[in-house]
């Protein structure tokens, strides 16, 4: 089907723009937001993703003040229609790999929005991954992260802040491919249920971490099984747009993470980090998180009832909110955590991002196999 993306001179596989080099129903291309407020008042995360094969362009935006998590999820008939915008939802690219322009519109669900993100450094670009399991392509990503700040207007509830780049720091990332657990029935089970089902088919560790500090962003991912051995570890450190280094790239090669969690549970209360650079230095941090975010459970990252790509229908809102005070409901929060998270690196540097991790079972963190 001819769209209007087709007078473009962008083509890459010998059809007309609507169809992706794969008919694999979990191919997807998706836009990712996270920012904090170092004053820790408020989170929010914020994404928007297509799935060609499946007619389904979907967002959400997930918010975290005083206690409660505010989550809106959008979904609709993609058609021809390729513009990023899923009812009151758009992310617009006004300057590629610089500018970009996040708003959902008021709604029913009380989280509303304009904001600009403008970044500070290059992006880093992840080594392309690929997994196959008993002949199935489960994983053929790619991948890139950004770190910048952002400005604007941000409502939820009935709070309102004015955005400034001092007080809102935040990270970004683009991926497309495939992954497990997108486009596709995750099933119906619990958090919990999914949590021990991690465990039993061997999946430990997954940690993936973009944060910024003043004079550069890092990012990291590292991938260990139930023994603790790290089947895949990827990262490097990037500089400010306008420096000398602002073209270098200093590669990640190993970390070592040791984790401190409240009362048993996979939530975290504080980590100590240890990044080795192809350089041959050692950067070590403390990492205290300042505020939560379960986007696994507002955001549709494998919910029992949503999931990224499912079909909702032809355009529908909705919205739910959690009160995180409520022990009993955060039992259920096990699969997935997203911080928004202060970093201190032992040479003095302060710094705000993300910390995020997946648990299944995890001998060295005290997670065992179920």
């Amino acid at each position: 089907m001819i769209t209007e993306w087709d007078d473009l001179l962008i083509h890459q596989v010998i059809t007309t723009m609507d169809h992706v080099e794969s008919s694999d129903s979990r191919w997807h291309d998706r836009h990712w937001f996270h920012l904090g407020d170092v004053q820790g008042e408020v989170l929010l995360g914020v994404g928007m993703g297509v799935y060609p094969n499946l007619n389904v362009m979907d967002g959400f935006a997930v918010a975290i003040v005083d206690g409660a998590q505010y989550n809106v999820l959008v979904s609709r008939e993609l058609g021809r229609d390729r513009h990023t915008a899923v009812g009151p939802l758009r992310i617009d690219v006004e300057r590629g790999l610089r500018t970009l322009r996040i708003a959902l519109e008021p709604n029913d669900h009380e989280i509303c929005f304009d904001l600009t993100f403008e970044a500070g450094m290059p992006p880093f670009e992840e080594a392309t991954h690929f997994q196959r399991h008993k002949g199935r392509v489960v994983r053929n990503n790619a991948r890139y992260n950004q770190a910048g700040r952002f400005s604007g207007t941000l409502r939820v509830g009935e709070q309102a802040w004015e955005v400034t780049p001092e007080r809102f720091w935040g990270v970004r990332d683009r991926s497309w491919g495939l992954r497990p657990g997108q486009g596709e029935s995750v099933g119906g089970l619990t958090h919990k249920q999914r949590h021990e089902l991690l465990g039993r088919l061997g999946f430990g560790f997954y940690h993936y971490n973009p944060t910024q500090f003043p004079d550069y962003s890092l990012f990291y991912m590292v991938n260990e099984d139930p023994d603790g051995k790290v089947n895949a570890v990827d990262g490097g450190l990037c500089f400010p747009y306008g420096s000398e280094r602002e073209n270098e790239v200093v590669r990640i090669t190993a970390v070592e993470s040791d984790m401190e969690f409240i009362d048993d549970t996979p939530r975290f209360k504080s980590a100590r980090l240890a990044l080795s650079l192809e350089d041959g230095r050692v950067k070590r941090y403390s990492v205290t998180p300042i505020l939560p975010c379960y986007l696994a459970q507002g955001g549709g990252y494998g919910d029992k009832d949503h999931w990224h790509g499912s079909y909702r229908g032809k355009l529908v809102v909705e919205g739910s909110k959690f009160d995180l005070t409520d022990a009993e409901l955060l039992e259920d929060f096990v699969y997935a955590n997203d911080y928004f998270a202060e970093w201190r690196c032992d040479d003095g540097e302060l710094g705000y991002g993300q910390f995020e991790y997946v648990l299944g079972a995890s001998e060295r963190l005290g997670f065992p196999r179920p």
